[in-house]
């Protein structure tokens, strides 16, 4: 009978999210992926061979048209240089705006291996240690059963809970309005919720476990989590563009965002994400993020020591006993391409209206954003 329910439960879940899909598509713009004409391609070959350039492009381009995206933007690193940028498509359907290598895009998660390395750089400097409690740093912030680290915080292994289980709460907190001009303030989201596991037991991945981390912080940096993103990753990093996404006042670069419906790209839902600002609110492009890379992989943001705290897994199963391959920030891989054996670190973001990826190979010095 459980296993009836559970599926009975399933079914509801997925007749009510195509209800919303369905309703979505009826009240929001729509457009016809992508305008007639012409599909806009920008490109900055910095170093690549004309050969590989063209390879790349087609790749691009049908890409986007098979996923049927407005756009797409991929930058390439290589021995901590910039060697490839590109966008295709679209950043506005309605007006026809094309897609560049300057356009802004959400990069959802991706923004918590940037707060990982801010952390990193204020432990190095002995503002605050990985193991220090949360409530040695934010000491009014409401205790819960047990303590748990700031490490534990950046390896979701505190037992802070993520989006809500309920579907349609969770499409609340996804789906946010209210601005906050405080990361203190957008604590409201998770400050009575209890734990969900013992601290330093399990993993279970948290962006509100990132948002109570860049509290603790701010409060160590003594500035705002935006000049602290500045000062410790940005400026070194020579990131000219990343910022946090302000929805109030979007610079113009920033693409609009849609969600997929088979060939139809629907405009999506008003969301203000300055209550996840480190978890899941930097807008950027892909460019920056390879620079944020390369700087890294280069030693000008973090030492060697540290930086094999972010990439190492801490080797904590998930709570239904998974593996999970997980450091401070970064998931670990490795695999194999014919003869090569590779380890790759990435992270992955999923946003209202965007998808990101960011990957890195750091023994040959290889950076990607897509």
């Amino acid at each position: 009978m459980k296993k009836i329910a559970k599926y009975v439960a399933i079914a509801v879940i997925g007749l009510a999210l195509a209800v919303v899909i369905s309703f979505a598509a009826l009240i929001l713009p729509r457009h016809e992926s992508p305008p007639a004409g012409e599909i806009p391609l920008d490109v900055d070959n910095l170093t690549l061979p004309d050969q590989l350039e063209t390879s790349l492009n087609e790749t691009l381009l049908a890409y986007r048209e098979e996923h049927h995206l407005p756009s797409i933007s991929v930058s390439l690193g290589l021995n901590d240089e910039l060697v490839y940028s590109a966008a295709v498509g679209y950043a506005d359907l309605e007006s026809g705006r094309p897609a560049t290598t300057s356009s802004l895009y959400r990069i959802g998660s991706v923004s918590k291996s940037i707060t990982a390395v801010a952390l990193g750089r204020q432990v190095e400097r002995g503002e605050l240690a990985l193991d220090d409690t949360l409530q040695s740093h934010l000491p009014d912030f409401p205790k819960r059963q047990w303590d748990y680290t700031l490490r534990q915080l950046a390896s979701h292994t505190a037992g802070i809970r993520h989006y809500s289980e309920s579907f349609f709460e969770a499409m609340g907190e996804n789906y946010h309005t209210p601005h906050y001009e405080k990361v203190s303030d957008g604590l409201v989201m998770v400050r009575d919720s209890p734990l969900v596991f013992e601290p330093g037991t399990a993993y279970r991945y948290s962006s509100y476990g990132y948002n109570i981390l860049s509290a603790a912080m701010v409060e160590a940096a003594d500035m705002s989590f935006t000049e602290l993103l500045q000062q410790e990753v940005f400026d070194p990093a020579e990131m000219t563009v990343a910022q946090a996404e302000d929805a109030i006042e979007p610079p113009e670069e920033r693409v609009s965002f849609y969600m997929q419906a088979g060939s139809w790209s629907i405009e999506e839902f008003y969301t203000d994400n300055s209550y996840k600002i480190a978890g899941g609110g930097i807008i950027s492009n892909t460019s920056d993020l390879v620079r944020f890379g390369n700087a890294l992989l280069a030693g000008r943001l973090v030492g060697e020591e540290m930086m094999q705290e972010l990439f190492t897994p801490l080797g904590i199963p998930h709570v239904n006993g998974q593996s999970i391959s997980y450091g401070l920030g970064f998931r670990q891989y490795e695999h194999s391409a014919g003869d090569l054996q590779l380890v790759s670190v990435a992270h992955s973001g999923g946003s209202v209206g965007g998808i990101t990826y960011f990957l890195m190979y750091p023994e040959h010095e290889l950076v990607a954003a897509v």
